[in-house]
């Protein structure tokens, strides 16, 4: 499961959406042009919540990958304080994660030697409801595990019509000088009866020849 922080900051922008394609633009990283968020590590981890009036606050502590070939055991944390006002939600969350199948060039795979490294991440995001319209933003920073700066930042918009919700994502993302993409997400859903829904989602992640871009047209039933 993820993180209170990964759901909250990591994938903000990806509220509106139904179908696998929901995350469809990257959510801050941790590997160079990879895969690993810098919310939440995919193995053991416990998390604390709490929620005070209009304060939330979590903390999810968490091992790094096993690997018999590094014996040090390995620690991470992410917190995140949320504040709701009125129709206006905030999210601040950072993170230092381990990483304990990171080869030395940064990336998870490959024949590079195996190494102990921690990422670190912060984002700040904000949603504001408005009658029928939901909009968000989102900014992050994250260290990668070659001490590369990574920054993203976007918006979300969605509009709900009787019986439609529009939705739409932009987000800038910067993995360096000859590394920056605009990346787009459109989707719409319709609710045919209740709990039955059909929807449609793309995606483009500004990459060249149009690689991982995507479409998904399904329809979900909730019972």
């Amino acid at each position: 499961w993820d993180s209170f922080m990964e759901d909250n900051v990591n994938e903000a922008l990806g509220f509106w959406g139904i179908g696998d394609t929901a995350a469809f633009v990257d959510e801050p990283l941790a590997y160079v042009k990879g895969a690993a968020s810098t919310g939440s590590v995919d193995s053991k981890h416990i998390q604390y919540y709490n929620k005070y009036q209009d304060f939330e606050l979590a903390i999810d502590l968490n091992a790094g990958y096993t690997d018999t070939t590094l014996a040090t055991p390995m620690y991470g944390v992410s917190t995140t304080l949320g504040y709701k006002i009125g129709d206006l939600q905030m999210y601040l969350g950072s993170a230092t994660l381990p990483y304990l199948y990171a080869n030395a060039d940064g990336t998870k795979t490959g024949t590079g030697t195996k190494v102990n490294a921690y990422t670190n991440g912060t984002g700040f995001t904000a949603n504001y409801t408005l009658g029928n319209t939901k909009v968000a933003g989102m900014i992050f920073q994250a260290q990668t595990l070659k001490a590369e700066m990574y920054n993203i930042g976007g918006f979300a918009v969605q509009q709900t019509i009787d019986a439609w919700k529009l939705g739409f994502t932009m987000q800038k993302v910067d993995y360096g000088s000859n590394d920056q993409y605009t990346q787009y997400g459109v989707g719409a859903n319709y609710t045919l009866i209740k709990n039955a829904t059909v929807f449609f989602e793309g995606k483009s992640l500004g990459l060249s020849n149009g690689a991982y871009d995507a479409m998904e047209f399904g329809m979900k039933y909730s019972f």
